[in-house]
């Protein structure tokens, strides 16, 4: 302005961008079963009982950038840390399940009726949240980097510097409790009906008598409400 240089201040700061990786492993191990009891030949009835026994291990290895909102004298907080977890409290999981499905099929030929009741039974369900094996109440970064984008090793010398504080992620205890519910279950129905050889209507209600059990979770202190509102519908199918 009038041939002086305008004084200015330089300001740095951080822009989120999300990249897909692959970095989620998963680990299976179970057992699952069918057993057909025949039908009851009065009513017409076949009775069919599946279930599974499901132990399911998970882990994300993907390096998640935080950036502490924190401001001091008016200045953006300097530095983002690179954590191996994605913003939850840990960084991996590990679930079991047991449930069982008895499938009562009613046929009737005369009328090309199909009737299936299904009882749906979760027998154990457990889940527990972990950061590398254990609980994780306080986890440093792996990595940091500054205003620079060059990105550092995060070294001990960073956690006894005040001005790394910010960087140090905190979970509450509670949240690494394993969680466990009671049995529960769901009733489900299904009515086919054929109109000739290409066509069939078919009528389904899911949770038809509207069972909605809720089970405590120790992990977020919460009630949470199981299965799904009750639902109805119907399909057409047309073979050509």
């Amino acid at each position: 302005m009038n041939g002086k240089a305008v004084p200015y201040q330089e300001k740095y700061s951080y822009t989120p961008v999300s990249v897909p990786v692959n970095t989620l492993h998963r680990k299976k191990h179970g057992i699952e079963m069918v057993a057909d009891l025949g039908t009851f030949s009065p009513l017409r009835t076949s009775l069919i009982v599946d279930g599974i026994w499901l132990y399911v291990r998970e882990k994300n290895t993907a390096l998640n950038g935080i950036w502490p909102i924190q401001y001091t004298d008016k200045t953006e907080y300097p530095y983002v840390g690179f954590y191996d977890k994605q913003g939850g409290p840990g960084n991996e999981s590990r679930s079991e399940i047991i449930s069982t499905n008895f499938r009562f099929i009613t046929r009737i030929p005369q009328i090309g009726l199909v009737t299936t009741l299904t009882w749906q039974m979760i027998w154990l369900y457990k889940y527990r949240t972990l950061y590398n094996g254990s609980t994780g109440e306080n986890v440093w970064p792996l990595y940091w980097c500054g205003t620079d984008g060059i990105i550092h090793p995060f070294t001990e010398t960073q956690k006894e510097d005040p001005a790394f504080a910010p960087l140090l992620s905190t979970t509450a205890p509670e949240r690494f409790l394993p969680n466990s519910y009671k049995p529960y279950g769901m009733l489900n129905i299904r009515v086919n009906k054929a109109f000739g050889e290409h066509i069939t209507l078919a009528f389904f209600a899911n949770n038809l008598a509207d069972l909605r059990p809720t089970r405590y979770s120790a992990s977020t202190r919460s009630y949470l409400q199981q299965n799904t509102q009750p639902f109805f519908g119907l399909e057409l199918q047309i073979k050509l």
